[in-house]
């Protein structure tokens, strides 16, 4: 007899216990749903909002106030700075450095160096003139105003204070702290609550900086802004 007629029929008889193996009574696993099917099992992220709107405060314009030279102070140094176009020079009585400026909204610029590190610098323009740090506009009942922390407020007509913040490109909107109101003398300020909380003078149509030190223009070039520097620094 060949052993080929001798293994067929028990192939075939152990394909007939494989397929009887299986109880008709033994439940049935459900398909794994995929795509859409699939159920979430946490709730959806918030959606991130799109950062405040700068649209009607005129950012282009407000930009043109960087142009030129100018004396600042930071960080306690005294600095002369010129800006043409959106190349910046800076001296601070030790070093020259070069920077490009970037303009974030009509109250926050940045100078950004070769590594693509940006330095934050808040502004304000008042008669068309540079106002450096914590600043910003007022139209009417309305304020747009940028924090030294990296924070927004935002007054709209209804008195109604929205705070925002960035974080990597995110933007968060809260309510916050703020308001147009009258100080101890009597006069308008814009004041807003920490951090930095205080109240800040208002000229114009713009929010002054509570600094010492004014920013000051300087006529001529930055050979011209340099000289101006260390002259008011041996002051």
């Amino acid at each position: 007899m060949k052993l080929s007629s001798i293994l067929f029929p028990v192939a075939v008889s152990a394909l007939a216990v494989s397929a009887c193996g299986k109880s008709k009574d033994e439940p049935k696993s459900d398909p794994t749903p995929s795509g859409d099917e699939v159920k979430k099992t946490t709730p959806d992220e918030p959606k991130k909002a799109a950062g405040p709107d700068f649209s009607s405060w005129d950012q282009e314009g407000k930009a043109k106030a960087w142009q030129g030279s100018w004396l600042a102070k930071e960080n306690g140094t005294i600095q002369a700075w010129t800006i043409t176009g959106d190349t910046v020079k800076t001296w601070d009585g030790e070093e020259e450095k070069s920077f490009t400026l970037v303009i974030e909204s009509p109250c926050h610029a940045g100078f950004k160096n070769d590594k693509n590190m940006i330095f934050p610098r808040n502004f304000t323009s008042v008669g068309g003139k540079l106002r450096f740090g914590a600043a910003g506009y007022r139209r009417g009942a309305e304020v747009l105003f940028c924090d030294d922390s990296g924070d927004i407020y935002v007054l709209d007509e209804a008195s109604k204070c929205t705070l925002w913040k960035e974080k990597f490109g995110d933007w968060t909107a809260t309510d916050g702290e703020c308001s147009i109101k009258k100080n101890a003398e009597g006069v308008e300020v814009f004041a807003h609550g920490d951090p930095n909380a205080g109240e800040f003078v208002i000229e114009g149509d713009a929010i002054l900086p509570r600094s010492s030190f004014p920013t000051e223009a300087v006529e001529g070039d930055f050979a011209a802004a340099k000289t101006a520097r260390d002259a008011k620094a041996a002051e």
